[in-house]
């Protein structure tokens, strides 16, 4: 089923805003909505860019994923690829500009798997995609980017949620949107 949220019969109205904290990365409102029953109530509101995260193939089916430091948990984690979208960039853009800066490969095939809003204290929006036929070259970390390149089975995926090393919820959300389409494709 299709959901619109616009057609929402719950609509609520932003009625004031003011910046509470501002970084190179984001910033923070204190928003105040008026709901659909008439109440008025406040929310912290983080306003970022949309973000990718790419799930990457290789010729021989293994995933390439990423061992990346995080400083609000930390501890590393091992996910997929992933990063906000510039000015003016468009998702895909994105999702070659991140693939090729965290992992050095690029791909020739690229595939939307689906896009959804993570959390609700923000207004990103998140885009997955799925890559194959995979080159292999150079990275270009970020700066304050801390990256391992490795590769894990498919079949192996929820051993390492369980054993804690995948903890990133959009990942399993990537690889769960992955097992959608290889199901709908046997």
């Amino acid at each position: 089923m299709n959901y619109n949220f616009q057609n929402s019969p719950k609509q609520g109205e932003l009625i004031k805003e003011n910046i509470i904290c501002e970084t190179p990365y984001y910033l923070v409102k204190k928003e105040i909505h008026r709901l659909s029953n008439d109440e008025e109530h406040e929310y912290s509101i983080a306003h970022a860019p949309d973000w990718v995260l790419i799930l990457p193939i290789d010729e021989n089916g293994d995933f390439v994923m990423i061992w990346q430091y995080r400083a609000g948990w930390r501890r590393s984690s091992l996910e997929f690829p992933a990063g906000r979208l510039e000015v003016k960039e468009n998702e895909l853009d994105a999702a070659k500009r991140e693939l090729k800066e965290e992992t050095g490969y690029t791909a020739k095939n690229w595939k939307l798997l689906g896009s959804n809003r993570p959390v609700t204290w923000t207004t990103q929006k998140a885009y997955f995609y799925l890559a194959s036929e995979l080159t292999v070259g150079t990275t270009n970390f970020d700066t304050e980017e801390d990256i391992e390149t490795v590769k894990i089975k498919p079949d192996n995926f929820w051993e390492f949620v369980e054993s804690g090393d995948i903890v990133e919820l959009p990942t399993i959300t990537a690889f769960t949107y992955y097992q959608r389409i290889n199901s709908k494709n046997k």
